[in-house]
């Protein structure tokens, strides 16, 4: 019992000591706790006191405790003061001070004496349509002359889509949208699909201003984002019409088009919520610049901005969002009055928007339209010329005659599994003979019945994807073959498990594709520990081969496409026998035996045999 009486003593007195020795983390060591506690001097606790002079930066305003800790809070202004009032010919200024001393100016816009309607015209997802460009050059040039107070706003996706734009990556469309007069141009995802260099290069090039407030610097390594990717694009551009209104058109790309690029062409940027980076812009727009009117462009569908039960409310910060990226017919007005517009793709609609501004300011909306294009509308001769200055380039290309095919060959059906067939062949033929399938996903567009011109190829297959040699696990593998198209090319049935590894051909955008994390998430077997590095297919030079020019090759040699190869129902497409073993009664080579080798014309020449 004595012992046990001790113990208890022992006890007690450590934890008296250990109250004892409890000091404030004040004086000479800083405390987070605003309210003090602590011990000063190991004797009395630390009140902290915080009744100095007031230090700020342009966010917060804070004061300083003797001891270091500093209790910090941000800047509550008053009401805006007039220092110089707006006239009918200059701009005004104004201030809002905080408590703390910090001062902001602001601009006051120019007062406009009349009512005023500006027109905004808009158009999204061109995807290279070349043959269309002088019309719709014609039309928004006529648009012009009828209301000086107009307008010319592109949501993104313009360039990539066919060979007379992808032949000189963009730079043909950057011609005319110059010469058109556009306002601005938002960044849409396949606009990153020739890399940033190009992306860099093409914005440098251009006078419209290219936009994406929301694109930064992206760390794939600690998975942070840095600074504004100034080098790319500019967060907004402002335009003073005649009228004497100040418009400002801030540029944003939806968060998740991140995914619908290959991962390795965007390692080093990603794309920030527009909903975080809208606010601040508009109300710089608004009380900074003095803009009358905010307009919205972004390469995302009307339900990344509109959302019910949302706290983000559009209506707070634009008079009208310009939409793309999901082919769409949008044409829609939220309850506050602001209209969402897209107009389809490929030059199918051109949006418009009028809004009426009054001259004590009020912006509202009465019309919003989607307009059909009209293959009557006139043609711009002007842009007529630059487009001609570039076909010399490329029209031969586009229209060289590849082979015949006795019906259209279907975006998802026919013609990916006829590109997976020449990715087979070409993977076969470079050794990879012990691959179980080639795999891609869908084409861009059908391709028509009759004669092949490589022009009709590209649009069906306008992305320059490279085509690597992969591992992934037969679960992987399932799952990939029923979710994209494939052309077989072992009889041995794909075990559906972890356990097993099967090395198959597969385009990078399948194979790289990531999620909006940045993680893996279609082939993503293909990069746990113990696999083979993937490897890209190239030519003999070592330079890209992507699957569009193994498919031109391969129709080039073979000449005719019977459509029926391709339905899905025979052994080398048939996604529901995959799972069992097939007789293939050939080698792949005796099936369909190539000798590939490019026409003279086409530039990067290479001969291989199947």
């Amino acid at each position: 019992m004595n012992k046990r009486i001790l113990v208890i003593l022992c006890l007690v007195l450590c934890l008296c000591m250990s109250v004892a020795f409890v000091a404030c983390d004040g004086i000479g060591g800083g405390s987070n706790n605003n309210n003090g506690g602590g011990n000063n001097g190991g004797t009395k606790p630390h009140v902290h006191v915080f009744d100095g002079d007031y230090e700020y930066d342009d966010v917060n305003h804070w004061q300083t405790c003797e001891c270091g800790q500093k209790k910090t809070s941000v800047h509550e202004f008053t009401d805006w003061t007039i220092v110089t009032p707006a006239t009918t010919t200059s701009e005004g200024t104004k201030k809002s001070t905080c408590f703390c001393g910090y001062e902001i100016t602001g601009v006051i816009p120019v007062i406009v004496l009349e009512d005023t309607s500006l027109d905004l015209y808009a158009i999204n997802d061109f995807h290279g349509k070349v043959e269309r460009i002088a019309q719709f050059g014609m039309y928004f040039k006529q648009r012009k002359l009828d209301n000086a107070n107009t307008l010319l706003i592109n949501s993104g996706d313009m360039f990539q889509g066919s060979v007379a734009s992808n032949s000189n990556y963009g730079k043909l469309l950057t011609d005319c949208m110059d010469n058109i007069g556009f306002d601005s141009f938002t960044y849409g995802n396949h606009e990153f699909d020739w890399g940033l260099d190009k992306v860099r290069e093409l914005s440098a090039y251009a006078k419209t201003p290219f936009l994406g407030a929301n694109i930064y610097k992206w760390d794939a390594k600690t998975r942070e984002f840095g600074e504004f990717a100034s080098d790319i694009a500019r967060e907004y551009t402002i335009k003073q019409l005649p009228s004497g209104l100040k418009v400002g058109i801030i540029g944003v790309i939806g968060k998740d088009q991140i995914t619908s690029i290959s991962s390795n062409l965007v390692q080093d940027i990603g794309f920030k919520d527009p909903r975080e980076i809208i606010p601040g812009l508009s109300q710089k727009l608004r009380y900074e610049e003095g803009c009358h009117v905010v307009v919205v462009s972004i390469h995302a569908p009307q339900n990344t901005l509109f959302m019910a039960n949302s706290d983000f409310d559009i209506d707070d910060y634009a008079d009208a969002v310009f939409c793309g990226h999901s082919h769409e017919a949008e044409c829609d007005i939220t309850v506050g009055g602001t209209p969402f517009l897209q107009g389809m793709s490929y030059g199918q609609m051109v949006s418009h928007v009028r809004l009426d501004v009054t001259a004590s300011g009020e912006v509202s909306c009465n019309t919003y339209e989607n307009i059909r294009y009209s293959s009557s509308w006139d043609s711009d001769q002007s842009i007529q010329q630059i487009v001609d200055t570039y076909a010399e380039d490329y029209e031969q290309m586009a229209a060289q005659k590849l082979g015949n095919v006795d019906s259209y060959l279907g975006n998802t059906a026919e013609m990916p599994r006829l590109a997976c067939r020449a990715m087979a062949e070409y993977a076969v033929s470079q050794g990879y003979d012990d691959i179980v399938l080639a795999l891609t996903n869908q084409a861009r567009t059908n391709l028509p019945g009759g004669t092949i011109t490589y022009g009709k190829l590209y649009e069906s297959l306008p992305f320059d994807n490279v085509v690597y040699i992969a591992e992934v696990t037969g679960t992987n593998l399932i799952t990939l073959a029923r979710n994209n198209y494939f052309w077989r090319v072992s009889g041995e049935r794909v075990v559906n498990d972890a356990k097993h590894v099967y090395k198959i051909a597969i385009i990078d955008y399948v194979l790289l594709h990531q999620n909006s994390n940045r993680v893996y998430d279609r082939a993503a077997s293909a990069f746990e520990s113990g696999r083979m590095e993937p490897i890209a297919l190239t030519k003999a030079d070592g330079s890209k081969y992507n699957y569009r020019e193994m498919t031109r090759d391969y129709i080039l040699k073979v000449g005719t496409i019977n459509s029926d190869d391709y339905n899905g129902k025979n052994v080398f497409t048939n996604r529901d026998i995959l799972t069992k073993d097939v007789t293939i009664t050939a080698s792949l080579s005796e099936v369909a035996p190539v000798q590939y080798c490019l026409a003279a014309n086409f530039v990067g020449k290479y001969d291989y045999a199947a």
